[in-house]
């Protein structure tokens, strides 16, 4: 996203336009994409924090959501689960829509990131 930001024209004011990916168990917050009905939603969420929401709604997370999980590599609370959590308790889910990253690697059968012909992407670190 650092070079080429998503056109505004093509998305709907009436939606929060998030990147995909990244999510670590919420909604990637990195940037975001906000009309005005949703505004206070998106920027007024550590306000919402601080008068309480926290308090009410991390009671309400399944367990299951820390079940299993590495918690070194990937603490279960994080800004991005309170996002989500904001989001779902306002009932703005049906508004929410991914940007596509344009660093993104899409794989097509019959291709690989490497030499010779796969149906999987392989990636090498």
């Amino acid at each position: 996203f650092w070079l080429a930001p998503p056109p505004l024209h093509l998305m709907h004011s009436h939606g929060i336009w998030i990147p995909d990916g990244q999510d670590w168990g919420g909604f990637n917050d990195r940037w975001g994409a906000v009309g005005r009905r949703s505004a206070e939603l998106w920027f007024g969420r550590w306000r919402s924090y601080r008068a309480g929401f926290l308090q009410r709604e991390l009671p309400r997370i399944p367990t299951q959501t820390f079940a299993g999980r590495d918690w070194e590599a990937y603490p279960p609370l994080g800004a991005e689960l309170f996002l989500a959590k904001a989001v779902d308790a306002a009932g703005q889910c049906p508004r929410v829509h991914r940007v596509p990253s344009t660093a993104a690697l899409r794989c097509c059968p019959g291709w690989s990131l490497f030499r010779g012909a796969s149906t999987e992407c392989t990636l090498r670190h």
